[in-house]
């Protein structure tokens, strides 16, 4: 618990120096070596203290640090050791090292570093060492390949890594722990079909493992069904108060097919509130809004999701379809008359949006990720069909800090929408003025958040499935020329049996599209079939 508390007030004091540790993050690792006969001692000298596991099987040694490593001239033992290193590989935060045919390799932590022994092979039948060293040498290298793969994933290459385990499996189908890897590197990617199939490909092949038995319990338990409710209580600088519960659904149909539905309720408390027609009075009262849906999902990730909208005065209909590629996703869909509920006018009118969207994301190295949404709108009301048309803009970058600080993470985050046509009515209330029934405005907001997240298991070494979320910083409208803080929370109970649950706030100032200050509460119960 200490640690962790550690961990945390760490990455409080860190934050306004986040540049300046970037550039001093990755450990380097100074290499020193010496031969004593049948023996090779390479000394690996880190330039600051970091935890490491070592894993030494056989001719390998695999060192695994909690930071990343600079950059390792590997060659270098290759040269000068090449009776006792043949390959050396780094990348990230883990170094391999692969002893010649028939050789040992160990490794352990020392004072000042870690040593690596290589020891040669006694002597042998030149017949038994051959065919020994030949198996030594083909397990070693799937190994090493695995690794690779493995490496190449986590930087952001799972295209390439993808390619390394296509052939391992076309040289061996019954190779179970390639197969395992390929069916995470596949979830990972977002193909979820093709990871049952190859993670039931590994079993086959080892039934008794009890890792790729867990593996296949994993997946299912997140491609499974689930109904999940979420309350949320709103509250605005206006005076405005909103209860909304909303609920959702999944229903497998097979493994291709599954059913969806959603379900919202908002009770809606606010002190003023103009109506289409152009009169203000005061909103207490409930709207609801709900869809229906059907997604398929192919063996390549594609998924394709038709829904039907629908709220006490509309209905409307939508397609998107969503693309899984090695590096990339890649989302494109059209909505008619989707219930809007993002800003009052609309949510007390039973308004709606039409929409055109197209949506990119892709992970890049080191962990970085990046993600916008481009979209063309119009939005209605009763009796305006056409009340306001304009083109949004939104996406994300986020920088895993890991290196500085396990659990933290650096965004940026943007908002934009630039209205190019705005309907107008005359004002009742004010002859020879006019008023805006869809109240759209310029809107681009900047924001800039650090967050860090503890998970009870994995920092405390915790039975508790718990998780904690915390984000704050700096946001700023440029149109509107206001900004303030952005807050939030979140606890979790991430619980690996089928009920899960959490609690979320937030808090923000000057980047609301109707209010400049809100404040929320709220939570989530889920529950997978």
């Amino acid at each position: 618990m200490n640690a962790a508390f550690r961990r945390l007030v760490l990455a409080a004091a860190l934050w306004p120096s986040v540049s300046a540790a970037q550039t001093d993050g990755p450990v380097r690792l100074d290499l020193t070596w010496s031969v004593d006969g049948p023996l090779a001692n390479v000394r690996l000298a880190p330039s600051r203290e970091v935890d490491l596991r070592i894993d030494a099987q056989g001719r390998e040694a695999v060192l695994r640090f909690a930071r990343p490593i600079a950059p390792v001239d590997a060659g270098i033992l290759l040269r000068e050791l090449p009776r006792f290193v043949e390959g050396v590989n780094a990348g990230f935060d883990t170094l391999l090292v692969l002893g010649t045919p028939g050789s040992t390799v160990v490794a352990r932590r020392e004072s000042g570093g870690i040593v690596i022994v290589v020891r040669l092979p006694e002597a042998a039948p030149a017949a038994d060492a051959e065919e020994a060293d030949a198996i030594v040498t083909e397990r070693s290298e799937r190994r090493l390949e695995r690794l690779r793969a493995a490496l190449e994933a986590q930087t952001g290459r799972p295209d390439v890594a993808r390619g390394r385990l296509v052939g391992l499996v076309a040289k061996d189908p019954a190779d179970a722990e390639t197969l395992a890897q390929m069916s995470g590197l596949e979830q990972q990617i977002g193909r979820t079909r093709r990871a049952g199939e190859l993670i039931d490909r590994a079993i086959a092949a080892d039934p008794s493992n009890p890792e790729l038995l867990a593996a296949r319990v994993a997946l299912h338990r997140e491609a499974a069904g689930f109904v999940r409710a979420e309350p949320e209580y709103r509250r605005a600088s206006s005076g405005e108060k909103r209860y909304v519960v909303g609920t959702t659904a999944e229903i497998p149909l097979s493994a291709a097919w599954r059913a969806t539905a959603a379900f919202d309720q908002a009770h809606v408390d606010s002190p003023t509130v103009r109506r289409p027609g152009g009169l203000s009075d005061r909103f207490k009262g409930m709207r609801q809004r709900g869809a229906l849906g059907l997604l398929h999902e192919s063996e390549d990730g594609t998924r394709t999701h038709a829904q039907l909208f629908a709220n006490s005065r509309t209905a409307g209909l939508g397609l998107a379809r969503d693309y899984a590629f090695d590096r990339a996703r890649l989302a494109a869909g059209v909505e008619l008359a989707r219930p809007y509920w993002d800003f009052t006018e609309s949510l007390v009118a039973d308004g709606t949006r039409d929409r055109a969207f197209v949506q990119y994301a892709q992970p890049w190295l080191l962990g970085i990720s990046a993600r916008a949404r481009f979209a063309a709108n119009r939005y209605g009301m009763p009796g305006l069909a056409d009340g306001a048309r304009s083109a949004t803009l939104d996406g994300e970058l986020r920088l895993p800090l890991d290196g500085i600080v396990r659990g933290a993470a650096a965004s940026y985050m943007f908002d934009g929408e630039y209205p190019w046509r705005i309907a107008t009515r005359t004002d009742p209330a004010n002859a020879g003025t006019e008023f805006r029934p869809v109240p759209l405005r310029y809107r681009e907001v900047h924001a800039l958040l650090a967050g860090y997240t503890l998970d009870w298991r994995s920092d405390l070494e915790s039975a508790w499935p718990l998780q904690a979320d915390v984000s704050a910083g700096p946001a700023y409208d440029r149109y509107g020329r206001r900004g303030g803080p952005l807050l939030g929370f979140g606890l979790s109970w991430l619980d690996d049996g089928a009920f899960s649950g959490g609690l979320r706030m937030s808090y923000g100032r000057g980047v609301g599209r109707d209010a400049n200050e809100f404040s929320t509460i709220g939570g989530y119960a889920q529950w997978r079939m």
